[in-house]
């Protein structure tokens, strides 16, 4: 990364409540799901980011939270996109590498354990080290400096503005 170009940021989010399989078993959010992703994506908004896309998983719950997310940041529908390696028990090592070598700002959208699992290697180093909360819509903000990750913000509807 050069020292002047433009920051790397990634922002890592866990997907909104969904629904139980029981009731639809493609498990779309709920709608607290919905608001509570509306209004992180809100607080993320006022951070003014500049993200080039918005990668889910391609699981509803994680697609529906994409696009709500990207329509509150300012991130066009064309740059919403689903991508392999963001599943739950997925390796986060491939996604970390992916993101270091390509130096794009972007969001991701998953689910737990992997989103934890990523915070840990990029902020310390070992997917297994430190166990973020993630809660429904949690979202970490992750800032790449000369001497690696930086943890900038983490958000959880719960949280206080």
């Amino acid at each position: 990364m050069s020292p002047s170009g433009p920051s790397q940021i990634v922002v890592l989010v866990r997907h909104g409540d969904a629904m139980d399989a029981q009731e639809n078993p493609s498990r779309p959010l709920s709608p607290s799901g919905r608001e509570h992703v509306a209004e992180v994506a809100s607080r993320v908004a006022d951070l003014r980011l500049r993200l080039e896309e918005v990668r889910h998983s391609g699981k509803e719950r994680a697609r529906e939270t994409a696009e709500i997310f990207a329509a509150r940041i300012g991130v066009g529908a064309d740059r919403v996109r689903a991508m392999g390696g963001l599943d739950p028990k997925d390796d986060v090592e491939t996604i970390a590498e992916q993101l270091e070598c390509e130096g794009r700002s972007v969001a991701l959208v998953g689910h737990l354990p992997f989103m934890g699992r990523l915070a840990s290697r990029l902020l310390a180093g070992d997917s297994e080290l430190l166990d973020p909360r993630f809660g429904d819509a949690g979202c970490l903000v992750a800032k790449r400096t000369d001497d690696g990750w930086r943890l900038e913000h983490f958000i959880n509807h719960e949280n206080e503005p």
